[in-house]
């Protein structure tokens, strides 16, 4: 299945020690973030950084679940606003995947 990506993103697929990694990013524009999804050896996506849960950006990782299986992590690696305020949003849309958050935050 191709996936259809709109102009505003880049999509990178590298390979690494095995992993398929498709790395997510939106072009500078006002903020540059970027959200880093990887495919897991044992099935399933690990979702790092996630950024605003658009109906954009959720389709596209529903296109990625099409393929390889269900998001299973989520981590919000840092206390970064840009990053944390999506936690809870992003997590919502993904309810069987396991969450995990800086202490204390």
């Amino acid at each position: 299945m191709q996936i259809e990506y709109p102009s505003a993103v880049v999509v990178v697929v590298i390979a690494i020690a095995g992993l398929d990694v498709v790395i997510v990013t939106t072009i500078p524009q006002a903020v540059n973030i970027r959200c880093t999804i990887v495919k897991m050896q044992q099935g399933g996506l690990f979702v790092y950084a996630p950024v605003a849960p658009t109906k954009q950006f959720l389709k596209m990782v529903k296109d990625l679940e099409s393929q390889y299986g269900p998001v299973k992590f989520v981590i919000e690696p840092t206390y970064g606003i840009e990053h944390k305020v999506f936690a809870g949003p992003f997590s919502r849309a993904f309810p069987d995947a396991k969450v995990f958050v800086p202490p204390g935050m």
